[in-house]
């Protein structure tokens, strides 16, 4: 199994992807999201990120899906790797998690 290099911010705030997609937690390559309804691996779904004063849009390839969560909550968790970032992406979520280390250090 592929291990992630960067480390991961918590979202202290929720960052809606859409109606059922919320973020939980945020790396430079990859986002967890929750959602009611299950998603299929290797399913690419396009990700718009409002990061602050900055909004992308990325590419993310469902890597995994956790259905456990389901049966307590009606929740499920997946994993997803972003594809398509370019340099500006990935400095776009550095200033943003930049602003969450801030945050916590308060």
């Amino acid at each position: 199994m592929e291990q992630r290099k960067e480390q991961r911010a918590d979202l202290t705030h929720d960052i809606v992807l859409d109606d059922d997609l919320h973020a939980r937690n945020l790396s430079e390559s990859g986002i967890q999201i929750q959602s009611s309804r299950a998603l299929t691996v290797g399913r690419e779904l396009r990700v718009q990120l409002d990061l602050g004063d900055e909004r992308i849009s990325v590419i993310g390839e469902v890597r995994w899906s956790s259905v456990h969560l389901a049966e307590a909550s009606g929740q499920y968790v997946s994993g997803l790797v972003f594809r398509n970032q370019n340099s500006s992406d990935i400095l776009a979520i550095r200033r943003y998690l930049a602003t969450l280390e801030d945050e916590s250090a308060d």
